[in-house]
């Protein structure tokens, strides 16, 4: 008598069911993870910085980002928030960012440093951003016009802000001031201007002044300007390479 063969037999309904009903609710659970409440911003905390920069970089991220998914925000979402208000900008800057369980936003805020200063207490960023300098040392005297002007016997409508803006260039100069003690000769402000035709001017005073150009080589340039630069002189031109002064033909 022949042995019975070996059938395959259909998996039972209830299996199949099983499968489906896992499938369906894995894509259901991803779909809601996402789409729904849980993997959502629901608060901000802020660490480091002053109280009121806490307060106001609350109001700005919650404002901002509360209620979007968490894999939406990066450390270049948070810093664009920051940058949008005047009173953060230049201010602050992002120290380390995380999300919490449950879908809390960790922000910790550093203060930015200042790379220069200019008279009436504001500070300049390297990125040429405005701030309010924290603790101005006196003697830090150096006035600045980023408009271009057409004559230097022209008063300077600019008024520093917080948050505004100047050609990097322009803050590079003021930063090699600050670090060569040039912020103010004999208590007469330094003056950085542009002057159409001539570029970045560097006013020391009665002392004189450098034609900078475009202030490629700013440490070079001012540094070179400090040394050679006689009272009533103008020095026409710098080689930021050597530094050496190219030549000076308008001495007083």
């Amino acid at each position: 008598m022949p042995k019975p063969r070996n059938v395959h037999r259909p998996a039972r309904p209830w299996k199949l069911t099983a499968v489906a009903v896992v499938v369906v609710v894995a894509i259901v659970g991803v779909g809601w993870l996402y789409a729904g409440p849980v993997l959502r911003i629901r608060s901000v905390t802020v660490l480091g910085g002053t109280e009121t920069e806490r307060t106001a970089v609350i109001a700005q991220l919650s404002e901002r980002l509360v209620g979007h998914h968490v894999w939406s925000v990066s450390a270049h979402s948070v810093d664009a928030v920051l940058m949008l208000q005047n009173s953060l900008r230049g201010e602050v800057r992002l120290h380390a960012w995380a999300i919490r369980w449950p879908s809390s936003l960790e922000v910790e805020l550093s203060s930015r440093p200042s790379e220069g200063y200019l008279r009436g207490g504001y500070g300049l960023t390297s990125a040429g951003i405005v701030i309010a300098a924290r603790s101005p040392r006196p003697g830090r005297l150096i006035s600045l016009c980023p408009l271009v002007l057409r004559t230097v016997t022209m008063g300077c409508p600019w008024r520093p802000q917080v948050g505004d803006e100047i050609p990097v260039r322009l803050a590079t100069v003021v930063a090699a001031m600050e670090s060569e003690g040039l912020s103010s000769l004999g208590g007469q402000p330094a003056t950085v201007f542009v002057l159409r035709g001539s570029g970045i001017v560097l006013r020391m005073g009665d002392a004189g002044e450098c034609l900078l150009g475009g202030g490629v080589r700013a440490h070079a340039e001012v540094s070179a300007c400090r040394h050679f630069v006689a009272p009533g002189a103008v020095v026409d031109a710098i080689n930021p390479n050597s530094p050496a002064v190219l030549f000076n033909d308008r001495v007083g």
